[in-house]
């Protein structure tokens, strides 16, 4: 399973998979403009898949590898940089996990956090 943050809308990507073997279920949050979109790609082989649930700005997929006994949720997630909706991605990233709160959870994507650290920002870190 990939999770990525993506400049496309869930159609398009679905064009450029379709010939690709194996062959990968694509579930999306089209982009706001040029920002903001997530994917989540699964191998249809290799994985068995549960429910999806999408919030704003937050995509996740239960699965299980086939041949093992642990469900994992992964969670893609683009912060926003709005102080204003900051506030309900935190709400809605802590629904995220107490509606799966006995998987394991792998999450990952654009957190949108500044190091105060000036060198961190020109990239000297």
């Amino acid at each position: 399973m990939k999770i990525q943050e993506t400049k496309r809308c869930e159609r398009k990507l679905k064009e450029i998979l379709e010939n690709f073997k194996p062959l990968y279920e694509v579930i999306a949050q089209d982009t706001n403009g040029n920002a903001e979109g997530l994917v989540v790609l699964q191998n249809l082989a290799e994985e068995i898949f549960e429910e999806w649930v999408s919030l704003p700005k937050i995509l996740s997929r239960k699965f299980q590898h086939i041949g093992s006994r642990m469900w994992v949720l992964v969670t893609g997630v683009y912060k926003p940089n709005i102080p204003g909706e900051k506030g309900a991605f935190h709400h809605n990233l802590t629904k995220m996990r107490n509606l799966y709160p006995d998987d394991l959870w792998v999450i990952g994507g654009d957190f949108n956090m500044m190091s105060p650290s000036l060198a961190e920002k020109k990239g000297e870190m």
